[in-house]
C-alpha cells in the first residue's frame, strides 16, 4: 500500500532486472540532479530496509544486493567506523567527527538532538549514488524516531527482518573475528559486552520497527539465519 493508502503497483520486469516484481518495486525512479534535491520531501529515494541484529548478515547481504541489481548499499555502521578511522570525511567537522568516535565506544544510538550528523552522512552518501535507481538499507534506522526523520530523504517500500537467534549471533559473529564470513572482520566493537549491548538495544529500539513499517502496509518478509548461513542463501530466501 502506498503512503496515500492506494495500492501499490509494480512495473514489468520483463527484459530488465532480473529479480520478480516487488523486490525493488521502481528500478527507473526518478534520478535526482544534486545532493540538495534529497532535502526536499517531494522526491525521496525508494528504498529496502534491512532489519536484523549484529551478526545476522546485513552487511554481506547489503552488498550481494546492491552487485546484483546497482541499488546503492548505505551500511551505515561501515560509514561511521571509517569516519572513526579517518578514511570517509562526509563534510563532518572535527567535533562531530569526536562525538561519532564517542558514540562507536559507548556502543550507544544516535540521540535525537544530534540526528543532524546522520543526515550529513545520508545526504553525501546519495548525493555520490545519484545515480541508483534504490538504496539498501542497512543499520539506519535503528528507532522509530529515526524512520520518521529519514522519510524526506528515503521511501522504505519492503523490509527484509533477518531472524537470528542469540546463540547463533554468538557463532556467528566468532566466524566473523575468525575470518570465515564476508561480514566485516576485526571489528572493535566484537567484544562480548558491545554484543550483549547492541543486542539489548537491538530487541528494545530496533525491532520494533518492524511493527511500525506492517501498519504503514509496507512489505515485509522474514528470513531464519543459521551459523553458516550466506549471503547468497540470503538473497535466494529472499527472491524466491
Amino acid at each position: 500500500m502506498s503512503r496515500d493508502g492506494g495500492p501499490r503497483t509494480s512495473p514489468s520486469h520483463e527484459g530488465s532486472l532480473p529479480c520478480p516484481p516487488m523486490f525493488f518495486p521502481f528500478p527507473s525512479a526518478p534520478k535526482p540532479a544534486k545532493s540538495a534535491d534529497f532535502m526536499s520531501p517531494l522526491l525521496p529515494k525508494p528504498a529496502l530496509l534491512l532489519i536484523g541484529p549484529t551478526g545476522a548478515g546485513k552487511s554481506p547481504l547489503g552488498t550481494a544486493l546492491e552487485a546484483r541489481d546497482d541499488w546503492a548499499h548505505f551500511d551505515f555502521g561501515a560509514h561511521l567506523r571509517a569516519i572513526e578511522t579517518g578514511e570517509e570525511k562526509h563534510g563532518l567537522s572535527d567535533s562531530d567527527r569526536r562525538f561519532v568516535c564517542e558514540l562507536i565506544a559507548s556502543h550507544a544510538l544516535f540521540p535525537s538532538d544530534r540526528f543532524d550528523i546522520v543526515a550529513q552522512i545520508l545526504t553525501d552518501f546519495l548525493g555520490k549514488k545519484a545515480d541508483a535507481p534504490g538504496v539498501v538499507l542497512n543499520g539506519l534506522p535503528r528507532t522509530i524516531d529515526q524512520a520518521e526523520r529519514i522519510a524526506p530523504y528515503l521511501d522504505v517500500q519492503r523490509i527484509v527482518v533477518l531472524n537470528c537467534r542469540p546463540e547463533v549471533i554468538a557463532e556467528r559473529i566468532l566466524r566473523r573475528k575468525q575470518g570465515l564470513t564476508s561480514d566485516h572482520a576485526n571489528r572493535s566493537d566484537d567484544t562480548p559486552p558491545a554484543i550483549r549491548k547492541k543486542v539489548e538495544i537491538y530487541q528494545t529500539q530496533t525491532a520494533p520497527l518492524i511493527e511500525h513499517y506492517e501498519r504503514a502496509g509496507i512489505k515485509k518478509t522474514v528470513v531464519p539465519v543459521e551459523t553458516e548461513t550466506t549471503e547468497e542463501n540470503l538473497v535466494h530466501a529472499i527472491l524466491k
